[in-house]
């Protein structure tokens, strides 16, 4: 191996180890400016809700998509139901004319299902078309809440409740797959 490319690997794996091991500051760091994204996005939720009460456009939107709106007993299941609400700032096309992926216009995905007696709801939060938070209530979590941060579309941070807890990967690489299955979803809807 040439000395060049000792030296460029060596530069990488110091860059690698640098980068991935993350300080706690940094990781805290991630999660504040999570949780102000969050609460821009239930802010401007709210402020959609009140204006549309009133007829006035708030430039926040949403689509809902509803299975088994009647609630009709599925097969081996018995009563079933999904509503799943899609928030967005603009047309996906729009997007796109600027130069930006049509999905960075999707910023929330709330989602209500129940199958028999159990209830799941769970929101995913968006940044510019990036998964970055994920909350579960309910379903095979039990009562349990259940907190999935997310960056560059890995897991750095998990909660079960209020209590920090060993990253589950399959439950993570999951929500990163439904994540990836809802924008589609959503992208078809325009």
């Amino acid at each position: 191996m040439s000395r060049a490319a000792l030296l460029a690997r060596s530069v990488t794996l110091l860059a690698s180890v640098t980068c991935g091991s993350a300080s706690p500051q940094d990781v805290d760091g991630r999660v504040a400016h999570i949780r102000a994204l969050y609460a821009s996005v239930q802010t401007r939720v709210a402020q959609a809700v009140e204006d549309a009460a009133s007829g006035s456009p708030s430039g926040f939107y949403s689509t809902d998509l509803i299975v088994n709106s009647h609630n009709g007993a599925w097969r081996a299941v018995g009563t079933y139901s999904r509503k799943t609400r899609y928030w967005f700032t603009d047309q996906p096309g729009f997007a796109r004319r600027e130069g930006r992926p049509e999905s960075s216009v999707l910023v929330k995905v709330e989602i209500s299902e129940t199958a028999a007696a159990r209830t799941t709801r769970k929101e995913l939060l968006f940044d510019e078309g990036r998964l970055v938070f994920a909350f579960i209530r309910g379903g095979d979590s039990g009562g349990d809440e259940q907190r999935f941060y997310f960056d560059k579309g890995k897991a750095f941070r998990y909660l079960e409740g209020s209590t920090p807890a060993a990253i589950p990967e399959d439950r993570a690489a999951a929500l990163g797959r439904e994540a990836s299955s809802l924008q589609t979803s959503f992208l078809a809807t325009f």
